[in-house]
């Protein structure tokens, strides 16, 4: 679909891309569907300026969406608890926000997953992530609805509900200076 490759990545991208859905349609045969699936429900984990991305976003009414911040491929999960997990692991400072994302992917962005491309997805130490890998077409070209982050800080879980103790807890955490700063480096990215 769309426009013709116009490299050797593209044909690579769009090769495996026509591989996976003729693997996904004998998946989707087999489990007594006609069509492999149009969306991938997936969670992302992330830490440090990403949370200010979804504060920012909270804070401004006037926006309905989020833009992740994404290279020309990620890793994401199946699994909201396993995407929880990585959020909540206990590396970096302290006080360092995460967040998590939960995003309807297309299928036609998706490059590898565990059941139509099994190998190392399947059988590797990490196997709990449940991984997918996505193909951005270009950097931080996702978007979702802004209630569909989550921002752990110390532990604890906020959701867009919730935002307003989180920026009170982020006030806690940063001084004025430090917030300002974070913002700024948002803004040079």
């Amino acid at each position: 679909k769309g426009l013709a490759p116009k490299n050797k990545l593209e044909r690579q991208v769009r090769d495996i891309y026509n591989s996976r859905q003729t693997r996904w349609k004998r998946l989707a045969l087999l489990a007594g569907s006609k069509t492999p699936p149009r969306t991938f429900n997936l969670y992302r984990s992330e830490a440090g300026i990403p949370a200010f991305d979804v504060i920012r976003a909270w804070s401004d009414d006037s926006t309905k969406t989020l833009t992740i911040r994404t290279q020309l491929l990620s890793s994401w999960t199946l699994s909201r608890d396993a995407g929880e997990r990585i959020a909540n692991q206990d590396i970096g400072p302290k006080h360092v926000p995460r967040v998590l994302y939960e995003a309807a992917v297309p299928f036609e962005q998706t490059l590898l997953d565990k059941w139509s491309d099994g190998g190392a997805l399947a059988t590797s130490p990490y196997r709990w992530q449940e991984e997918v890998v996505v193909a951005h077409s270009h950097k931080n070209a996702l978007s979702i609805p802004k209630e569909n982050a989550t921002v752990f800080l110390d532990g604890i879980r906020y959701s867009y509900a919730d935002r307003n103790a989180l920026f009170k807890a982020m006030n806690e955490h940063y001084s004025h200076a430090e917030l300002a700063e974070n913002f700024k480096a948002l803004d040079r990215l």
